[in-house]
């Protein structure tokens, strides 16, 4: 679940940077160079920049994982609501079409969200 949000936040920075006319490589290179500096970050992020969405976790597949994630965490009683938003991004994704690509597709569906 942490890489599943990870993604729908990394898509969500790369489209308002687009959007602002930035560089999001140049965001990313330096995050990932400091705070950030994990193989999710890394590898997702220049995916997501380069719309590169061939799959390895397909949408569907990833929504799978991300509700037996949330089904775990009602039993326990304890909410996960940003599981819950990429469980709905995913639901999106799969709805538009998208649900042959990977998971970081995520960016996708942010990017499509904001006009881009």
């Amino acid at each position: 679940m942490m890489t599943a949000t990870a993604l729908e936040v990394l898509g969500e920075i790369v489209t308002v940077l687009r959007k602002r006319g930035q560089d999001p490589q140049q965001f990313v290179d330096i995050m990932t160079g400091t705070t950030f500096d994990s193989r999710v970050h890394k590898n997702y992020s220049s995916r997501l920049i380069a719309g590169s969405y061939e799959p390895g976790l397909t949408m569907p597949a990833a929504l799978k994982d991300v509700r037996l994630a949330l089904a775990e965490a009602e039993l326990a009683g304890a909410p996960m609501p940003s599981v819950g938003v990429v469980r709905d991004r995913l639901i999106t994704g799969i709805a538009r079409g998208h649900g042959g690509l990977d998971w970081t597709a995520l960016g996708l569906v942010a990017s499509e969200e904001a006009g881009l």
